[in-house]
């Protein structure tokens, strides 16, 4: 970015999870660079962090984003928690972004599993 003339601070870079490892998140601190990026689920930290919003239950309303409503798919609602989370001992801001169509989401997924349970304990018993 130094070289189209941007100063440190005029820009956020904006990375995928892959971002995240302890030679990327150094060299973003030594050259001061702002960044955003998806914390990898693989990170105890992200778990701990979706736990304390839940525990919290302190959310920021975002409301909704799209404007196409459908009947397949109906407009989903957001919110938001603030936390931090450390990386490599050093402390970074971590934001929990919840999407209400994740809930249908996940509650059709465990129904799905409660079934395939229920049948295998039902040829158990059998």
């Amino acid at each position: 970015m130094a070289t189209h003339g941007l100063e440190p601070g005029a820009f956020v870079y904006v990375a995928d999870s892959a971002f995240v490892t302890p030679a990327n998140l150094e060299k973003a601190r030594e050259k001061n660079i702002a960044f955003l990026t998806r914390l990898p689920a693989t990170y105890k930290e992200c778990g701990s962090v979706i736990q304390a919003a839940i525990k919290a239950d302190a959310w920021i309303d975002i409301g909704r984003l799209a404007e196409g409503v459908t009947e397949k798919r109906p407009q989903a609602s957001y919110r938001a928690f603030e936390n931090t989370v450390t990386l490599y001992d050093v402390v970074y801001r971590a934001i929990v972004v919840h999407s209400s169509a994740h809930d249908k989401r996940r509650s059709k997924r465990i129904d799905r599993l409660l079934t395939t349970h229920r049948k295998q304990c039902e040829d158990v018993v059998k």
